[in-house]
Order: C-alpha cells, then sequence, then structure tokens
C-alpha cells in the first residue's frame, strides 16, 4: 500500500533491466550459423515482447496509483547526463566492454 504514504513518484529512468541469454560458449560455436541465426531472430523476438511487457505492466501499475491519488512526475533525464562527468562514463564502459557498451547507446542514445 505504497499509495497511502507515499504522494509522489518521480519517473528517473535510472533503472534498466535487461534480458539475459546464457548458453554454453563452446557449444554455441558447434552450432551451424543458420541454427545460430535462427535462435538469434528469436531471442530478439522475446526481447522485443518482454520489453512491451514491461511497458504495459508499468502503465497499467502507474494507473492505478494513480486512480489511489499518487502524483507522477517525469524527471529530466538529460540533467542526470550532464552532471555525470566524462570518467564516469569512460570507467563504465572499461567495465563492461566495447560491444556492451555499443549495444547499450543503441537503445539509450550516446551516454558521455
Amino acid at each position: 500500500r505504497l499509495y497511502e504514504i507515499c504522494g509522489y513518484v518521480s519517473m528517473t529512468s535510472h533503472m534498466w533491466s535487461g534480458f539475459n541469454v546464457y548458453g554454453n560458449l563452446a557449444f554455441w560455436k558447434t552450432l551451424p550459423s543458420d541454427v545460430q541465426e535462427i535462435v538469434q531472430r528469436n531471442v530478439k523476438k522475446a526481447v522485443a515482447a518482454q520489453r512491451r511487457h514491461v511497458r504495459q505492466v508499468n502503465a497499467e501499475l502507474a494507473e492505478k496509483l494513480e486512480a489511489r491519488g499518487m502524483k507522477f512526475n517525469v524527471a529530466d533525464v538529460a540533467s542526470f547526463r550532464r552532471r555525470l562527468d566524462a570518467s564516469f562514463y569512460s570507467r563504465l564502459k572499461a567495465q563492461v566492454g566495447a560491444t556492451a557498451w555499443d549495444l547499450l547507446e543503441q537503445h539509450s542514445g550516446r551516454l558521455g
């Protein structure tokens, strides 16, 4: 009953939950390229479906909470990004690697 004690929610988009697929790399490399393509194509479909579902669940929850009196504020996320200096992003990129970073920026836009 969060709505009973909290009157406001700020939508900051500061958290992201990824869709993770795990497997055995050695086994993956033994699969024919056409099978790898089929798996990758279907993973992309599952990712898109998961993201649609999360957006829908979040929207429904916000609607229910607003009906109970909560107010939603949409934060200016650009101001958050401006406050993070370039060293923050360069350290993070070094930790996760260029491939993961490029994938992240495909969805978030350019960071840092």
